[in-house]
């Protein structure tokens, strides 16, 4: 079965949300962020530059023209090919030993015994290229970890004098030293004034987590602000969820896309938030729930993409506007239009 996306100009997308009010300066909840090491997130990894090669039908090889294997890689060692464990296949034979032979030249050099067994995933599509593997994040800290104890001063951080537009500061916050210590901050995105940006760094020096040691595993989050300089401008919020066809159809270049995803082998249906940060930085998508491996593929595809919107009002008061996708079963399959069937 193939997607069909619905069609949604950005005229219709614009009467789909709705106004958020909210205060002069809004902050809104922190994003815990996974720190990974070089390992962690693939930095180092080598790898064969040839593809692997579609076989030949035509020499009897295969009489399949269609296939895709995803795969969890396990680095255990710096200098060894990883364990290969086959999470979904629709391929051959012929084209399975493609992958695995592909595989068999993967090594991680700098994998440390501090980074533990380094988990990735990647698909391979023998109807177009290889996908980029997109590394699994380490198992997250239990609730009752160090998120629990992180106490915020108790003002609220006011700022009036913003000027005329809507802007936004995006912080990551870590604390790495003791309960004591204030976190290290850093400017991942801003449109608002300096002053509006020192105020946003003096008011997150004052967080603590007074539960933490001296040892402990940093903890990263990311929070934003929206400074609202008057009632009749604000940001935008979505109103209901999308299906992930209409998400499809928003996309910049629709009809040059390329992709294919087997959603029936993703422990579908399930559920996607998709954050929008551009033009500034890369859209962010998330799961809700329980995380599964399995769709690291498409979510690492969905937030390459951005939206067909280039309206920077508009822009600017989506940024951070978080849509929750709907995702059901079947197949996604984009073909570039002259290439359709």
């Amino acid at each position: 079965m193939r997607l069909s996306p619905i069609r949604l100009g950005c005229a219709g997308f614009v009467a789909a949300v709705l106004l958020w009010a909210g205060a002069c300066a809004s902050a809104l909840a922190q994003t815990p962020v996974t720190e990974l090491s070089p390992a962690q997130s693939l930095s180092c990894l080598q790898r064969p530059e040839r593809l692997p090669k579609f076989p030949d039908w035509r020499s009897g090889q295969t009489s399949q023209r269609a296939g895709f294997v995803r795969v969890m890689m396990h680095f255990q060692a710096p200098d060894q090919a990883p364990r290969i464990e086959l999470m979904a296949n629709t391929a051959n034979e012929a084209m399975q030993d493609q992958v695995f032979s592909y595989l068999c030249w993967y090594r991680l050099p700098c994998l440390q015994p501090a980074d533990g067994v380094v988990k990735a995933v990647q698909e391979f599509s023998f109807r177009a290229s290889a996908q980029d593997p997109v590394p699994v994040p380490p198992d997250a800290e239990p609730e009752a970890g160090p998120k629990s104890c992180l106490v915020m001063p108790r003002k609220s951080l006011s700022i009036w004098s913003v000027g005329h537009r809507l802007s936004h500061v995006l912080v990551e916050a870590r604390f790495a030293a003791g309960g004591a210590a204030e976190p290290e901050i850093k400017l991942l995105y801003s449109n608002a004034p300096s002053s509006a940006e020192q105020a946003v760094r003096a008011h997150l020096a004052q967080y603590r987590m007074p539960c933490r040691e001296e040892g402990d595993k940093a903890y990263v989050f990311e929070q934003h602000f929206a400074f609202l300089p008057e009632a009749s401008v604000r940001p935008v919020a979505i109103a209901r969820p999308l299906a992930l066809e209409a998400l499809l159809d928003m996309f910049e270049n629709r009809q040059r896309l390329d992709a294919a995803f087997s959603l029936d082998s993703m422990a579908c249906p399930f559920t996607l938030r998709y954050q929008v940060r551009q033009p500034a930085l890369p859209n962010e998508v998330t799961q809700e729930g329980k995380p599964e491996a399995s769709r690291l593929p498409l979510i690492k595809w969905l937030a390459s993409q951005r939206l067909a919107i280039t309206d920077e009002t508009l822009l600017n008061r989506m940024f951070g506007t978080e849509l929750k996708i709907k995702v059901g079963c079947g197949q996604v399959d984009l073909r570039p239009t002259s290439a359709a069937e």
